[in-house]
């Protein structure tokens, strides 16, 4: 059972996630019926709403992670159950405020029966896409990158955990003594595994335990296969020996991996400015070069391969330039995250990357242009 404590640490824990989702049907409300009438100059209404909302979810992602910590000390919770659920109502956040921006871009777009392709409109899908994609993949980023620590100390703890059994000493002592060491972010859940020995829970509980909070495929792999090895007879010692072995063995296939596709990321990286740069030239240069120069020439009327210059929608062109810059970031973004991590999710990064610099290249470098 929980006490009051745990009880009311999972209502403000479910509250801030509730909270996380919907600030921006709040938020963006607020901020057309106040700030939209008062025709404030240089800048729109959504500028101050997106402001508010990223800082308003940024002081709601900090409270929430200081209550993770809290909870932490508390019993009987399963702390990986919230962290879900925070991911959830992150994910769900996301999905939320794009859609939002989307509904914007569509309605400040579609005036009567002509569709207008502006900088700000260009802004609000911009932002629509960076918010589909950006938060959920950089909470995903910060969740891996914390579990690749723990997993990078994982293998020492076992050959230190070896080396302490072959000595002459008990599980438990092993256990309690190396939560005294450091481990880096593994260290917690050592303290954790001493105190659950020391309450009586057998080690192999307390290995399965520790794969259950962490969810590492690596560690999972090296439980599994220190039961089956104690399962046929053998040494728990040599046993630990091997899984350590085997962890660290695949944590340096991990690394070189990263070290020999890291070339191919600046490839990607390099092609995708190159086409950046190609596509902000015929936008913001040559089209309205040719655009300008005829219609001085053949005042308004002229064409060019019996196409009528006058009749050629620059802004129109220019949107479809930004289309394919995006689809080109989007694109480049999930392959090379895909050849560096193997993660769908981490190429959503570096996607979430390439859009915004394409956006900031067109709205302050190409528009001003044309």
């Amino acid at each position: 059972m929980f006490d009051i404590k745990s009880k009311t640490s999972m209502l403000v824990m479910l509250m801030l996630s509730a909270a996380v989702i919907v600030l921006p049907f709040i938020i963006f409300p607020i901020c057309y019926f106040i700030i939209h009438p008062l025709k404030i100059m240089f800048i729109e209404w959504w500028h101050i709403a997106a402001i508010l909302l990223v800082v308003s979810e940024i002081c709601v992602g900090r409270v929430i992670y200081t209550q993770l910590k809290e909870m932490k000390k508390i019993k009987g919770i399963k702390i990986r159950s919230f962290e879900r659920v925070v991911r959830i109502g992150i994910a769900i956040s996301s999905v939320l405020t794009g859609v939002l921006f989307l509904w914007l871009y569509i309605q400040s777009s579609i005036t009567g029966k002509d569709i207008v392709f502006e900088k700000g409109n260009i802004s609000f899908l911009s932002v629509s896409i960076l918010s589909f994609i950006g938060p959920f993949s950089f909470c995903e980023y910060f969740r891996f990158r914390k579990l690749d620590k723990m997993e990078e100390k994982f293998p020492d703890f076992l050959r230190d955990l070896a080396e302490y059994w072959r000595g002459g000493l008990s599980m438990s002592t092993a256990v309690g003594t190396l939560a005294k060491g450091e481990y880096g972010a593994l260290t917690g859940e050592v303290k954790k595994m001493a105190t659950q020995i020391s309450w009586g829970v057998s080690f192999h509980q307390v290995l399965r335990m520790l794969t259950e909070r962490m969810g590492s495929r690596l560690v999972n792999r090296s439980v599994s296969l220190i039961e089956e090895a104690d399962k046929a007879g053998g040494s728990i010692s040599d046993v630990l020996v091997t899984a350590s072995n085997d962890a660290r063995e695949i944590k340096w296939l991990q690394l070189e991996r990263k070290r020999n596709t890291s070339t191919y990321m600046m490839i990607v990286y390099v092609s995708f400015f190159v086409y950046l740069g190609i596509v902000g030239v015929m936008a913001g240069l040559f089209i309205p070069a040719i655009t300008g120069s005829t219609k001085e020439l053949s005042g308004g009327g002229g064409g060019i391969g019996g196409v009528s210059v006058a009749s050629i929608n620059v802004p129109l062109m220019v949107f479809l330039f930004f289309c394919s810059a995006v689809v080109q970031g989007i694109g480049n973004g999930i392959v090379g995250g895909l050849m560096g991590e193997g993660k769908i999710v981490s190429g959503m990064r570096h996607a979430f990357i390439m859009v915004l610099i394409a956006w900031l290249i067109f709205v302050f470098v190409i528009y001003p242009m044309i």
